[in-house]
């Protein structure tokens, strides 16, 4: 079937044609809006009388209430700031002197404790002292005495006894004043690690006390007593003679510091381990350091030992033999960490 025939104008007018014939119109009434400059001004001041109307139907704010606002804006600075870890040098100085005094605090309250377990505590320092002397008077014909030369003596001893061991017994709480100082400033998976090093070190530190005292303080003090003896003189009184040897005044405030300074040496040094780990986590350390570097860490081992310990050789060596085990350790948990972090990437 044959369709309707279009008119010849729209037969002749293409698309192209009637583009130019709408940029045409367009232009032309362009040209009609610059010529009448007159109603441009109209319509720009028309538009300004309603920027006014608009501008007045806002009331203007009391400088109280900008005054108000402007507070309310800073709280919520300061809590987003909180919330992100930000605290001002002022509040972290406050920060600081409240867990130092809780720490005090805690010191304190395990040191009250400790008066009251003080018989417990004293024999659980002065009982290795039992088998020297026996020992002493059974082979060495050797005296050993506990004495003390000052009149206030016992109670200094006693009050210095209760403090040392309740500042020990708080060692968890310690930590723990000082891991919440620096928690805010950490992300989740630092805090992960940080609790669980934490805990371990506090493991770590009693572990390494119970093993010199049960294991390493013994051995100590009968090679300090018996191997470095002098030679007993021989005394003869007309037909009978008998061996002489030197008696051991053996001072308790010595005896305290001595046992003590050596106990708290070995807590120390059983450290290594997550020392190491933080400087692996921080990025410091590397694994191969520990097999590149391990003549060095023996000698530095070998200088920290005889730092640490009282002046003798054989606390030196009774506290060497640990570390250099906690320094492999220490190795393999490093090596243990680098590859974590490589299969995650």
């Amino acid at each position: 079937m044959a369709g309707k025939k279009k008119p010849p104008e729209e037969i002749r007018e293409n698309r192209p044609a009637r583009q130019k014939r709408e940029v045409a119109e367009a232009k032309k009434k362009i040209k009609k809006a610059s010529a009448s400059p007159a109603k441009t001004l109209a319509v720009l001041k028309k538009s300004q009388e309603m920027q006014k109307q608009s501008q007045d139907l806002v009331p203007e704010k009391s400088p109280e209430e900008l005054e108000r606002e402007q507070k309310r804006l800073d709280i919520r600075r300061q809590i987003e700031k909180r919330k992100s870890g930000y605290m001002p040098i002022e509040d972290h100085l406050e920060e600081l002197r409240w867990r130092i005094i809780r720490i005090a605090l805690w010191v304190t309250v395990f040191s009250i404790a400790s008066f009251f377990f003080y018989t417990e505590i004293w024999e659980f320092v002065m009982g290795p002292i039992l088998p020297l002397i026996k020992n002493a008077e059974k082979n060495y014909n050797l005296v050993v005495k506990i004495v003390t030369n000052k009149l206030t003596d016992f109670f200094v001893i006693q009050i210095k006894t209760v403090v040392i061991v309740g500042a020990i017994a708080s060692v968890p709480f310690i930590l723990f004043e000082l891991w919440g100082f620096v928690l805010p400033a950490l992300r989740k998976t630092s805090r992960f690690w940080g609790n669980t090093l934490l805990i371990s070190s506090v493991l770590l530190f009693w572990g390494g006390g119970l093993f010199a005292r049960y294991s390493i303080w013994p051995l100590v003090t009968e090679l300090l007593i018996y191997d470095w003896m002098p030679p007993g003189m021989l005394l003869q009184t007309g037909e009978t003679s008998r061996m002489i040897q030197p008696e051991l005044l053996l001072t308790i405030d010595d005896y305290l510091s001595f046992f003590f300074s050596f106990h708290l040496a070995f807590g120390a040094a059983f450290q290594l381990p997550v020392v190491s780990v933080l400087l692996a986590m921080i990025g410091i350390l590397k694994s191969a350091f520990f097999t590149t570097s391990w003549r060095f860490a023996v000698l530095v081992i070998a200088i920290a030992s005889a730092v640490l310990t009282p002046p003798d050789v054989f606390s030196m060596i009774a506290m060497m033999i640990p570390m250099v085990i906690l320094y492999i350790i220490s190795g393999f948990l490093v090596f243990l960490i680098e590859k974590s972090r490589k299969d995650e990437e």
